[in-house]
């Protein structure tokens, strides 16, 4: 069962295969997040590059409505932007790549199009944490004369998606992926992402899982895109249009 506090009264270690009471994950808990996870830094101004891995650049900032941590993650990629969108599309398949997510569907609704529509996500929160859960709407633009799509995902709050007890509900959350046609055959790849993970333990989590999960799902795309399309940027599955992105999370 579940409390209030997004951590299980009694809750089997994952690897050791023993149970630990809560008085005990109390203990340990600041202790494992402060060594493993480092806290978030308060600070201002613009970007600051705080990683630079294969091509792959991770920026950060304090946003300016409040005291956390914006990640932006930067890559170009070898593939058309039809490519990226292939792979973008195909949301039944986030937890491919998508960093620890475990679900990921649209929700039906009268007003939903390819463009516009709400999405749910579960996502796996490592142990003693509860999972999390959340519901974005998500509304993308596109500029076909300037080769660049921007999609924009923010958290709601809605009676469409009941909560569970078995998540935490995330509802303070901003994503944004921004594709780029560089050439016919590259494409520049923004991933924006402010999230707060909820519960009495976010303020914790959320800076070190905003930046793992900006910089572990632009190198699991850049992987997926390997794996599924060409040099040409053909899907196998036959996907691919520009016309036919939709929105990813």
């Amino acid at each position: 069962m579940i409390n209030n506090f997004g951590l299980s009264k009694f809750r089997p270690h994952r690897y050791i295969g023993r149970y630990i009471n809560r008085p005990t994950v109390n203990g340990l808990v600041v202790l494992i997040w402060g060594l493993i996870f480092p806290l978030t830094v308060i600070g201002g101004g613009n970007w600051t590059l705080v990683a630079d891995d294969d091509g792959l650049r991770l920026y950060s900032r304090l946003h300016t409505d409040n005291a956390q941590r914006e990640f932006k993650g930067v890559s170009v990629v070898d593939h058309p932007i039809e490519a990226v969108g292939s792979v973008l599309s195909d949301i039944a398949a986030y937890p491919k790549w998508f960093f620890r997510c475990l679900q990921a569907q649209k929700i039906p609704t009268k007003d939903a199009s390819d463009y516009n529509f709400l999405l749910y996500v579960v996502i796996d929160t490592p142990w003693p944490f509860s999972d999390r859960d959340a519901v974005y709407r998500a509304v993308t633009s596109i500029d076909c004369t300037a080769g660049k799509i921007v999609v924009r995902i923010k958290a709601i709050k809605t009676h469409l998606m009941a909560e569970r007890k078995a998540y935490v509900r995330i509802t303070d959350s901003d994503l944004q992926w921004i594709l780029e046609r560089l050439t016919p055959r590259q494409t520049r790849i923004t991933f924006i992402n402010r999230t707060h993970a909820a519960g009495p333990w976010g303020d914790i989590i959320s800076g070190s899982g905003t930046r793992a999960t900006t910089l572990h799902s632009l190198k699991n795309l850049k992987i997926q895109l390997r794996q599924t399309h060409s040099h040409r940027g053909t899907s196998k599955t036959g996907h691919g249009a520009f016309s036919r992105i939709v929105i990813p999370i």
